[in-house]
């Protein structure tokens, strides 16, 4: 994931992500799915188009729980300590990539266990497209909670565990 390097909302590098993030599920047998929307960030205001991609397994349960991690990357560093950094390009090993890398190995083992529930791996885009202080953050998460509302009378969440910054010290 990180040798694609940076993974903005909207990129060419997200694209490649994406692309790699579903191969890599189907190829274990899991339902993919994808959610496309558009966002619109207050200090850009142009829409950018973004997807979250939603696996599924044991997708016939209407009962579910959700394992989710971003995937996008910061457009900049912003948070770097050395002020010289903060302009660089960010390629986020920990922040989203951890979250990422844990769920394709957590795949492997999915579509074998014996669950009472079904399990979604959501993978939310948008939630750190942000480039000035008074920016929005979390535009997947937001979609996903909408359309999940929607669908209440076939899917019923039970319990969700967010995956961020799991790589770290």
């Amino acid at each position: 994931v990180c040798a694609i390097g940076t993974r903005v909302s909207g990129s060419e590098g997200m694209a490649r992500q994406r692309e790699l993030i579903v191969k890599h599920f189907e190829s274990l047998g899991a339902r993919v799915s994808i959610q496309e929307f558009k966002a619109t960030q207050r200090s850009m205001n142009k829409p950018v188009d973004m997807a979250n991609i939603v696996v599924s397994w044991h997708p016939s349960s209407r009962e579910r729980i959700i394992l989710c991690s971003h995937y996008d990357t910061r457009p900049r560093a912003d948070q770097e300590t050395d002020p010289k950094k903060r302009s660089a390009p960010f390629v986020s090993a920990n922040d989203g990539g951890s979250g990422i890398a844990l769920l394709m190995e957590l795949g492997k083992s999915m579509k074998s266990m014996p669950l009472k529930v079904g399990v979604d791996f959501v993978f939310f885009d948008g939630e750190e497209f942000v480039f000035d202080p008074d920016d929005e953050y979390f535009f997947g998460s937001k979609h996903f909670a909408r359309e999940a509302r929607k669908n209440s009378q076939v899917v019923k969440y039970r319990a969700a565990v967010l995956l961020d910054m799991v790589g770290g010290k």
